[in-house]
């Protein structure tokens, strides 16, 4: 009975911990909705339309990505990282570094398999202690700069963190540590459950969903796709700027 008891606990505990996220990154798929029993409160799970539903505030955009993928690099490259420059303002961006690797269970931690072999591994670790130590407004500069950056990923981290004013010793504890491991398979699991399951990388939601013709849009003119689904007020200047998309 006492170890039904604490299995229990620890189950609560790992739940907690899943499910303390922002709103749109839960909402982002079915089943981690449901284990955090959110899906009333997310507006693209609980209606039938695969559309988006915009409000009035910033648009919800996730990238799904691995570290070393020459399509994801590009999409930052040409879309993502200009977008953001421009028109920055009306998004709320989240990253998530996984992709197409795989994981597998050994006693109590992961391990991870990448596409790109380990050095992608390594990176995609590297970014999810950055995504957990630092602000946004450190760690998504810091997370493009080596995506622009062609050169080995581990130089490209030093350079990086340095132009950053990131502590590399600090990360590179991090990247050691059980949390670490814990957060890169809640990574796992949240790109694991996508709704539809994804079929490769970049892979991008707006509102916690996903269309191949957002998808095709968002690697056209991810700032014409972004403009055409903000909904508040006093778009940027920028918007006017971009190739006008129908949604």
């Amino acid at each position: 009975m006492k170890y039904l008891i604490l299995f229990a606990l620890l189950a609560v505990a790992y739940c907690d911990l899943t499910c303390d996220q922002a709103p749109h990154i839960i909402c982002s798929n079915e089943k981690l909705a449901k284990m955090c029993n959110a899906v009333d409160r997310c507006p693209n799970l609980s209606k039938p339309s695969r559309r988006p539903i915009q409000d009035a505030g910033p648009v919800n955009f996730t990238l799904y990505y691995e570290s070393l993928c020459p399509d994801c690099k590009r999409f930052m490259r040409e879309q993502l990282w200009p977008t953001f420059l421009s028109i920055g303002n009306i998004m709320n961006i989240s990253i998530v570094p996984y992709g197409n690797a795989k994981e597998e269970q050994v006693g109590n931690t992961w391990t991870f398999t990448c596409q790109h072999g380990p050095d992608e591994c390594w990176g995609n670790l590297l970014h999810t202690c950055a995504l957990h130590l630092y602000p946004f407004v450190t760690y998504f500069p810091f997370v493009a700069c080596m995506e622009l950056d062609d050169g080995p990923v581990r130089d490209a981290a030093t350079k990086c963190a340095q132009r950053f004013g990131m502590n590399y010793q600090t990360l590179s504890i991090c990247m050691n540590s059980t949390a670490a491991n814990t957060w890169q398979h809640e990574y796992a699991l949240q790109t694991d459950a996508l709704n539809p399951p994804h079929q490769y990388v970049p892979w991008v939601t707006i509102g916690g969903v996903h269309t191949e013709d957002m998808e095709q849009k968002a690697e056209a003119d991810l700032r014409g796709l972004i403009c055409s689904y903000y909904q508040g007020p006093n778009k940027p200047p920028a918007c006017g700027m971009a190739m006008k998309i129908k949604v």
